[in-house]
């Protein structure tokens, strides 16, 4: 028995995989890098190249016009969520690979800066229209702002209050953007 703790370890390929001493053939990252890379130019030509990803669009755009584009949203929104799920539990297995072991809340350091990710990419929280390549900028910035603060000696609570200060500045810019556009 465990006595309520986690147990086991991840597999061996999947920690190899995410492994930070790892490298991908002769580029010296791990092989989840360049992954990274296809997976999101495969992403970026669905979502802009096909017509899924164009009704996904015409759907988050206008939600009451999209059925008179013959866009059946409950269809999308199924489809989507299939692949939401999907990705999702890929990302579950990788985090397991990083960290060597599943509990329940392993994931919940990264909800708050996954959200700030989509943010600081350019998408709106209230819905419209978003960008993934926005969305992967944002991750970049913010890994690099985490990375800054952490190496210069900030505690966990300041990096999270300061990743919260760039959400509400977007947030803010973002609801002026609109108002200025909705006026000129």
């Amino acid at each position: 028995w465990t006595a309520g703790f986690p147990s086991g370890s991840a597999p061996q390929a999947v920690s190899s995989f995410v492994s930070i001493g790892g490298s991908a053939g002769p580029l010296p990252v791990p092989w989840l890098v360049p992954s990274l890379v296809v997976l999101a130019a495969l992403v970026v030509l669905v979502l802009e190249r096909t017509p899924y990803g164009r009704r996904l669009y015409a759907l988050g755009s206008n939600p009451g016009a999209a059925p008179l584009a013959l866009i059946d949203p409950v269809r999308m929104w199924v489809i989507t969520y299939a692949a939401s799920a999907f990705f999702a539990a890929v990302a579950g297995v990788l985090l397991l690979g990083f960290t060597g072991s599943a509990y329940g809340d392993v994931g919940q350091p990264y909800l708050f800066q996954t959200i700030a990710a989509v943010v600081v990419g350019g998408a709106a929280l209230v819905g419209g229209r978003g960008s993934y390549l926005g969305t992967i900028a944002g991750v970049l910035v913010l890994t690099e702002i985490n990375t800054l603060l952490i190496g210069l000696g900030f505690q966990p609570a300041a990096v999270q209050a300061a990743l919260g200060f760039v959400i509400v500045l977007l947030v803010s810019l973002y609801g002026r953007e609109r108002h200025v556009s909705a006026t000129v």
